[in-house]
């Protein structure tokens, strides 16, 4: 979940198994080679936790890590049904340049070992070349009336996630009425995961506008969970990040450049390049 160099990177695993693996299983990724993540003094092999919603089956919540090979391994405390997915992820760190792609595999000790295809959304460690860096953005309006109040909605989701503070903003907003200064800004964020599904935190907060540049900035009131793809369906509500922002419309129509979407790490002066929002053409333009 996340591209930067040398940063640290979660890495997420969905797998099912086509049979009952039984109460102390012995769990063995291998391939994840990408990763600059070494164990403290130097040792070949080295404790790392195993967090998400498998995690309570994890024997002790951790697993054995071997950097040298890119091993992953872990033990169950208890049965897990056949055909029941397996989500969990782990914190590695990237490497300090991109790497070849790698195609890690997991398997079950005793059985043979099934490769794992990287994801959309995986970054440095798996290889994986182009990452999109939001991997949704659109943006909606509630009015085309010229002159009239605009509220516009912008629905995204980073590719990694944003700390608290991070600085959002969107660009191609000219044309409007709205002179410069303070906006209100209304946001809901899913900022943890509870169970297994985000907890939305909702509120306003200021954002900076710039009328003749058409640049809307604000910090980000809570932290960005990057949402996995495969934990939209589990709360299609609310596994997205939303804000609000009320603009004036044009009083003739205008066009303007592609309305665009980008980030300013809070704990980084690493600048997320914009992506362009869909839906997009047709706003703000009386």
């Amino acid at each position: 979940n996340n591209t930067f160099s040398g940063a640290k990177n979660i890495v997420y695993f969905d797998l099912a198994a086509n049979m009952y693996i039984q109460t102390g299983a012995e769990f063995l990724i291998t391939g994840i080679t990408g990763s600059s993540e070494a164990c403290p003094g130097g040792t070949p092999m080295c404790v790392i936790a195993i967090d998400g919603p498998f995690q309570p089956k994890v024997s002790g919540g951790t697993g054995e890590w071997r950097p040298a090979s890119g091993e992953l391994r872990f033990f169950t405390n208890s049965g897990v049904l056949a055909s029941t997915r397996i989500v969990f992820e782990v914190g590695l760190r990237n490497p300090s340049s991109a790497q070849p792609p790698v195609t890690p595999s997991a398997r079950i000790l005793g059985l043979p070992g099934v490769p794992m295809r990287p994801s959309l959304l995986s970054g440095r460690i798996l290889g994986s070349g182009t990452v999109p860096l939001m991997s949704v953005a659109k943006v909606e309006e509630g009015s085309s009336v010229r002159g009239a109040y605009n509220v516009l909605k912008f629905t995204f989701n980073p590719t990694f996630d944003l700390d608290e503070g991070s600085l959002i903003t969107v660009s191609g907003l000219t044309g409007t009425q709205s002179p410069s200064g303070s906006l209100q800004i209304g946001g809901s964020f899913a900022k943890e995961y509870v169970a297994g599904r985000p907890a939305q935190i909702s509120g306003w907060s200021a954002g900076q506008w710039n009328a003749e540049a058409g640049v809307l900035t604000f910090a980000a009131p809570a932290s960005v969970k990057s949402i996995p793809e495969d934990r939209w369906t589990l709360c299609p509500d609310t596994c997205v990040h939303q804000f609000l922002v009320e603009l004036l419309n044009p009083l003739t129509p205008k066009d303007h450049p592609p309305i665009q979407i980008s980030a300013m790490l809070g704990w980084t002066e690493a600048l997320i390049s914009p992506t362009t929002l869909s839906n997009s053409e047709g706003v703000l333009r009386g």
